[in-house]
């Protein structure tokens, strides 16, 4: 589980695997891994991160850790847009 804390260092590290493509091979791997995880530990277990001044579960690291990705996705849209690439909601949401 993941009071090894290699265990969950390996979760949020990127993973380098050229073999079946490294995006794929990370993806599958994280998610068996957090597949390990209980409900009850995922809700309850506390972790410390660095820029936190106090321990949180791990569904808060890990809705912290979604919002502050979807943070920087719109950076780079709205920087893009600016730039004059033709771009529109759709792309920002991955929708066709």
């Amino acid at each position: 589980m993941l009071a090894n804390s290699a265990l969950w260092g390996y979760l949020i590290k990127p993973l380098k695997d050229e073999k079946e493509g490294p995006q794929n091979t990370q993806n599958t791997q994280k998610k068996e891994e957090l597949g390990k995880i209980s409900d009850e530990t995922f809700n309850e277990r506390k972790v410390n991160v660095p820029w936190m001044p106090f321990p949180m579960t791990l569904l808060e690291y890990m809705m912290q850790a979604m919002e502050h990705v979807s943070n920087h996705r719109m950076q780079l849209f709205i920087w893009l847009k600016l730039s004059g690439e033709k771009l529109n909601t759709s792309h920002l949401y991955g929708m066709p």
